[in-house]
């Protein structure tokens, strides 16, 4: 996909004054969903090798396990170099205090790199990433309280923070309890969708339910 042959800075204006901004909200969709994307494969590239190093390491296959470590120690660069790129943009921009979906665009995305790094850290690095998701994922869930529950930029929160909490703390229970308050918080809200958002609003819940099926 073409979006994958682009430098992800492509997204991104700088103006005269030398400050780097957001551009307007559908860039900045197509940037997050081409970081996902690109990211995506790479990390579904890791879990894939997880169970042929187990049967290589049963097996005691030192080749095969040599190979397998060296191609995740590849793949694990690449979504460095991806999260580092994003993690350095997000820094040099000069958001306005009032543009909460900005803001809240630049906490979430900031998290999911700290939380694809946790999947493959270990010792320190493994904590500080942990503590870095953690931090952004918990200031994006309370600033993310001043949209409506079924804004999908506040519910996008809740269901990567979710994740989370499930996947990198291993904590069921407060994943559970995170997706749970924010599909009740949005359907407690009878405010009528325009169509433009309703697709947003079903296909999150959508997945924020799925999850809660399997937790």
């Amino acid at each position: 996909m073409l979006l994958g042959h682009l430098p992800l800075s492509y997204f991104w204006l700088t103006f005269i004054d030398g400050e780097t901004v957001l551009l307007h909200v559908q860039a900045r969709n197509i940037l997050y969903n081409a970081f996902i994307e690109i990211v995506g494969v790479r990390r579904e590239a890791l879990r894939d090798t997880e169970t042929t190093l187990k049967v290589s390491t049963a097996e005691d296959n030192q080749s095969n396990i040599k190979l397998i470590n060296l191609y995740r120690e590849n793949i694990s660069k690449e979504i460095l170099r991806f999260c580092d790129t994003i993690l350095s943009l997000v820094q040099n921009i000069n958001t306005p205090q009032d543009d909460i979906e900005s803001k809240l665009f630049e906490m979430r995305i900031t998290a999911d790199c700290w939380r694809y790094r946790a999947e493959f850290e270990v010792g320190e690095a493994l904590e500080e990433a942990k503590y870095k998701a953690e931090q952004e994922y918990a200031k994006a869930l309370e600033l993310s309280r001043s949209l409506a529950p079924t804004h999908s930029v506040r519910l996008g929160v809740s269901l990567n923070y979710s994740v989370y909490c499930f996947e990198i703390e291993h904590n069921s229970k407060k994943a559970y309890a995170l997706a749970k308050k924010a599909i009740t918080e949005a359907m407690s809200d009878l405010e009528p969708l325009p169509e433009e958002s309703l697709e947003d609003f079903m296909t999150i819940t959508k997945l924020i339910r799925e999850n809660m099926a399997l937790w």
